[in-house]
């Protein structure tokens, strides 16, 4: 089950200076641990850890395996596109205000994106033991 949603939200707790300041409680954690730490810290901290994620996340995808995808890069880049394009655009000869469709399909893309995570076919078996209960899956 890749949770990268999880895994990331995490790593960005272990970041914190409140927590990175705990040298003696982490030089207290067993050596496997540390282990991971420093092979997360290796993997993460690096500049092609976003696509590294986006990538591992995609390939998933396409291997119809259980994905949660690392929800703060998806708000981030929706963000970025609402900030850096502008709603309407004026019309070259008019000067009449026009939508700004890019701006709608790069929103669009972003949060189908997103949903393609709900379509997968990776429904989690679920015992029912009371015929009276109601399933969501």
């Amino acid at each position: 089950f890749d949770n990268y949603n999880g895994l990331m939200w995490l790593w960005e707790g272990f970041k914190k200076k409140s927590i990175s300041r705990l040298t003696k409680t982490i030089q207290n954690l067993p050596l496997k641990t540390r282990e991971a730490l420093t092979l997360l810290n290796g993997k993460l901290n690096s500049e092609d850890s976003k696509k590294l994620l986006k990538t591992s996340t995609e390939t998933g995808l396409k291997q119809n395996r259980p994905v949660i995808p690392w929800l703060k890069s998806i708000i981030d880049t929706i963000n970025r596109i609402d900030e850096t394009h502008n709603d309407f655009i004026l019309h070259p000869v008019t000067h009449h205000p026009l939508i700004n469709f890019e701006k709608l399909w790069g929103t669009e893309e972003q949060i189908k994106y997103f949903s393609d995570f709900h379509r997968l076919a990776h429904c989690f078996r679920v015992e029912n033991k009371n015929p009276n209960a109601v399933i969501y899956q």
